[in-house]
């Protein structure tokens, strides 16, 4: 059995959590991540996306909303990602 431990602040800080992860990530480890985000009771949304062939390559659009409409992000992307702020 994992044992998974959080912040006492987690709750009041992540209500709404996007996981933007891409399809060379594992799986496994984006449902480990937002089962943690639901134990302290965050709506949580993995978007999954085309994965980018360097660092530094701007999100879709699709993705960049789904950011912005969150508290939190998780990134699990194989590369860094440049994150517009529109």
């Amino acid at each position: 059995m994992i044992e998974i431990q959080m912040a006492k602040t987690a709750k009041m800080t992540m209500e709404n959590v996007c996981i933007l992860t891409d399809i060379e990530r594992p799986e496994s480890i984006t449902k480990v991540l937002a089962i943690a985000a639901q134990m302290v009771g965050a709506e949580t949304a993995i978007v999954t996306m085309t994965s980018r062939d360097m660092s530094g390559v701007e999100l879709s659009h699709i993705a960049a909303a789904a950011r912005r409409a969150a508290d939190a992000i998780i990134n699990q992307t194989s590369f860094f990602l440049h994150i517009p702020r529109y």
